[in-house]
């Protein structure tokens, strides 16, 4: 019992000191506006990152998918319980760092985007509960196992078209996974410019 419920604690409590610490900061504990949307689409507004959702929510359920894989690969001894509390710390780190003083003096000046000064921390905390979900998905629809026997297949046909490159394959392919992973947002910033005209994510 306490193996189970220790990474659950853990998790929890990560999330609840990141919050502490926005807080703590300065940043606002839901939107100005007085009120709470579960969604809200528009981007270039002063309520964006300040409700439930938003069109960014989609980019960490995302990151859930990738954390997935990549504890899989790395600590795949881990229980799922732990790795998902160390996804948890890296989303929770990426949040704290994002709404930083000089992170958001940086998008306020490059976006020109004025009115903003930080996420909420409603929309942070949804944020990452959006990565806990996606990485929880990937475990329950077996994305991992899906794309082992890709990869496996993909290894197998190339190796048998150039005996000897096995090798040449595997650093290629790790390549391409790590150039194709390390932006999630390039599909969904097509979307959002597409849709608000904001090209943000991009």
């Amino acid at each position: 019992m306490t193996k189970r419920v220790s990474p659950l604690l853990v998790t929890l409590a990560i999330i609840a000191l990141s919050a502490a610490w926005l807080l703590w900061i300065g940043r606002e504990p839901w939107c100005k506006c007085g009120y709470i949307k579960l969604w809200h689409g528009e981007v270039v507004s002063a309520e964006n990152s300040q409700h439930i959702s938003d069109w960014y929510t989609p980019s960490h359920f995302i990151h859930g998918f990738l954390f997935f894989g990549a504890l899989w690969l790395v600590a795949r001894r881990l229980s799922f319980g732990w790795r998902l509390a160390i996804a948890t710390l890296v989303e929770c780190a990426w949040e704290i760092v994002e709404n930083s003083d000089a992170v958001i003096e940086r998008y306020r000046s490059v976006t020109i985007s004025l009115d903003y000064y930080g996420d909420s921390v409603l929309n942070t905390v949804c944020d990452v509960l959006a990565m806990m979900l996606g990485k929880i998905a990937g475990r329950l629809l077996g994305l991992q196992r899906a794309s082992n026997r890709l990869g496996q297949f993909a290894r197998e046909r190339c190796a048998a078209a150039r005996p000897g490159a096995r090798g040449q394959f595997n650093e290629a392919f790790t390549v391409c996974t790590v150039l194709f992973c390390v932006a999630p947002l390039g599909p969904l910033g097509a979307v959002v410019d597409g849709l608000g005209g904001h090209s943000g994510p991009l």
